[in-house]
């Protein structure tokens, strides 16, 4: 953790460019005529003398900064992250439903465990506070892939018609999926 924390900010300040003043003036006569310090914007305005300049220095780019990124990418890949790349590559969209279930059941998991593990803090504070009620809290849990697909939907409607499910079923399965 040190030579990472080091190395990133060695990366920090080596990477930016400087703002060097060449000027006579001394200190005071420059923050005289520049109260409000050196203005290095677009838009800045500086007081300086006759043959005066203001130059950034920057170092050469190494590539240091992009692998250092690069590297970052590399290890939220490692950690469960997904990057998100565009592919020309054609998949039917019962492979993407698998492929985005896979990916929403590890979601789910960890919400449903982050909803105990917080409900549980929930209640031992209130413990603590003398408050003997029942703690209540969830995440949510639904996701993109959980929305019904024409079929579900037609399959729905037929069962509502056929009298074996009751009209509320349609309004309440319509206000869930939004």
């Amino acid at each position: 953790f040190n030579h990472d924390a080091e190395n990133r900010d060695n990366l920090h300040y080596h990477g930016q460019g400087m703002t060097v003043v060449y000027t006579d003036m001394d200190s005071t006569d420059f923050r005289m005529a520049n109260p409000a310090g050196l203005d290095v914007g677009a838009k800045g305005l500086n007081q300086l003398q006759q043959g005066d300049k203001v130059e950034i220095l920057q170092l050469q780019a190494t590539g240091a900064i992009s692998a250092a990124m690069q590297e970052d990418e590399s290890r939220m890949v490692q950690l469960g992250a997904q990057v998100v790349t565009s592919s020309n590559t054609i998949e039917t969209l019962g492979a993407k439903r698998i492929d985005a279930n896979a990916t929403t059941s590890v979601l789910k998991r960890i919400s449903i465990n982050c909803t105990e593990g917080i409900e549980q803090l929930l209640n031992w504070c209130a413990g603590f506070l003398g408050i003997n009620e029942e703690q209540l809290y969830k995440l949510n849990t639904e996701f993109i892939t959980d929305s019904m697909d024409a079929q579900m939907i037609q399959q729905l409607f037929q069962l509502v018609q056929g009298g074996k499910l009751p009209d509320s079923v349609i309004y309440e399965t319509a206000r869930k999926e939004g």
